[in-house]
């Protein structure tokens, strides 16, 4: 995936790896569960 950018940014170092946390939150209300997914993409809509 940074590969594919253009320019590489100067932190990236292909030999280490990236880690990015997920943080999700699962609420539960009985007959309604709400996964809320902070992070990702996904995230954004």
């Amino acid at each position: 995936m940074i590969e594919e950018m253009n320019p590489v940014p100067n932190w990236y170092d292909e030999d280490e790896s990236v880690h990015i946390p997920q943080c999700a939150y699962l609420l539960n209300g009985g007959d309604v569960t709400l996964l809320i997914d902070t992070l990702s993409p996904a995230s954004m809509d």
